[in-house]
């Protein structure tokens, strides 16, 4: 019917707004911050490299501007890092769900007041994700911080080019065997990973097929460019 689509349609868009407000928590989530979050990956690797017993973060510079930026690098799976919910899935008033999700749509409609005390008869949804993560092994991921995204835009970086400290990062860490490891990159810092890698002979850029698409990939690692990723990021030290 006409009511169902149109209320299918607003749905997404809440769903999707879920969806991405996971991904933040994911990357910078902090339940010392929020409760109702988790800690994600940025506040567990907020401290350079100095030792083998520490995690595998590493510094591009000095960033100028304030508009700093990272490359997190993940090795998905069971040993590595991955994502945590009930076990039985999320039983809030309804069925389990997948992976910690569920979609509650109440067949009739309800009294609802709105932000300005106006009340109206609407379907009400419920969405519901019981989710966290688990890194059961902190060699398997590692951040390239304090990225100056103006300056990693310029055809001669003064913090050099990304490649470079990329490859001291990949070859700190443990061999990928077994994983499934993930590069993320905030958009512009894509965009600049290939102007500067398309003008050098390299071997370290492809383009192959991930999920069904054609990606960037380095190092034989597809390269995700994540919109919650921030490029206004404190300095690591």
């Amino acid at each position: 019917t006409v009511l169902n689509s149109e209320r299918a349609k607003e749905e997404r868009a809440f769903v999707e707004s879920m969806g991405q407000t996971v991904v933040r928590e994911l990357l910078y989530g902090n339940e010392k911050i929020d409760s109702a979050g988790f800690t994600g990956f940025m506040p567990r690797l907020n401290t350079l490299y100095t030792g083998i017993k520490d995690s595998n973060v590493m510094s591009a510079g000095t960033v100028s501007g304030g508009d700093g930026a990272s490359v997190l690098v993940v090795d998905w799976g069971q040993d590595g890092a991955h994502l945590i919910y009930p076990r039985d899935g999320e039983r809030v008033g309804g069925e389990p769900g997948l992976a910690g999700r569920r979609v509650e749509a109440f067949s009739d409609p309800r009294d609802i007041e709105d932000d300005e005390g106006r009340r109206f008869l609407g379907f009400i949804t419920e969405l519901h994700w019981l989710v966290g993560l688990s890194i059961e092994d902190q060699r398997h991921v590692g951040r390239l911080a304090n990225v100056d995204v103006s300056d990693a835009n310029l055809a001669s970086p003064t913090q050099g080019n990304l490649h470079d400290k990329m490859i001291d990062l990949l070859t700190q860490m443990p061999s990928a065997d077994g994983f499934q490891r993930v590069i993320y990159v905030p958009r512009v810092l894509e965009a600049a990973w290939l102007k500067q890698l398309q003008n050098r002979p390299n071997v370290w850029l492809s383009m192959k097929e991930y999920h069904d698409k054609q990606m960037l990939h380095f190092y034989g690692h597809p390269v995700r460019s994540v919109d919650a990723m921030s490029i206004a990021e404190s300095t690591v030290s």
